[in-house]
């Protein structure tokens, strides 16, 4: 049994932004609990946020600065999502209108409409690789593990140097049983990031997994030293009793 603990960010679309710039975007964060036929208990992977910021409202022409985006608790969720479907209505083949009323229909927890709404985006734009980003996270809050899989490996085909995905398509992986696939998605992230703090957890949960504790505790203290928060917990956990 894994009790999962996810920190999930969707992943904004800067030119998204720029056909809607009134749409205020925020992080949120996701959680859950899966069940894994292994026998012992073990952390679950974090899936890694795409460490993009939400763009900042474009500012008109000799205009005063724009004011920052808002955050989540200030949304005004009916406004922006009434916004949204007036431009659907008016051109029901914007991909990036889709990708954002994906977004609000997340944000309110309404996860097949997002799941609706991104995979909209994607017919309609095949290179849209937050669209396949944010709907692979999707997947992981839907426990769809497989689908997950898929929509990260497409990221991964659009931009190889995606470690981000990498790094949530290991955590799938790692979440069907599929030990070595999972170390094989983390270590190459790792050679784009080396050092990276959830790559050094996840990885260190994989060889826990696989029953190499020695790597397992390295990885873990590694990624202590960088600041992962569950990192410490797992160093300062007890040695199991023999």
């Amino acid at each position: 049994m894994v009790q999962e603990n996810p920190r999930c960010a969707v992943r904004f679309s800067e030119r998204s932004w720029k056909r809607i710039p009134s749409l205020m975007i925020a992080v949120f964060f996701l959680s859950g609990s899966v069940s894994w036929g292994q026998g012992e208990t073990y952390k679950a992977p974090i899936p890694k946020p795409s460490g993009q910021q939400p763009p900042a409202k474009e500012a008109e022409k000799s205009a005063a600065p724009a004011a920052p985006a808002k955050k989540a608790d200030s949304l005004d969720y009916e406004f922006e999502l009434k916004k949204i479907n007036s431009l659907i209505s008016v051109n029901d083949r914007n991909a990036d209108a889709f990708f954002n009323r994906g977004w609000l229909y997340e944000y309110k927890g309404d996860l097949q409409l997002a799941e609706k709404d991104y995979s909209r985006a994607i017919e309609l734009d095949k290179k849209n690789k937050d669209a396949y980003y944010n709907r692979g996270l999707l997947c992981i809050k839907m426990k769809k593990y497989e689908e997950a899989i898929k929509d990260f490996s497409e990221v991964v085909k659009l931009d190889p140097s995606a470690s981000d995905a990498l790094c949530n398509r290991g955590s799938a992986q790692l979440q069907m049983g599929r030990i070595d696939l999972a170390l094989a998605d983390f270590e190459a992230g790792l050679k784009m990031k080396p050092g990276d703090p959830d790559l050094l957890y996840n990885r260190g949960l994989a060889f826990l997994a696989k029953g190499n504790k020695a790597k397992a505790t390295e990885d873990f203290n590694k990624a202590a030293q960088a600041g992962h928060p569950k990192a410490k917990e797992q160093v300062k956990a007890p040695a199991p009793k023999s």
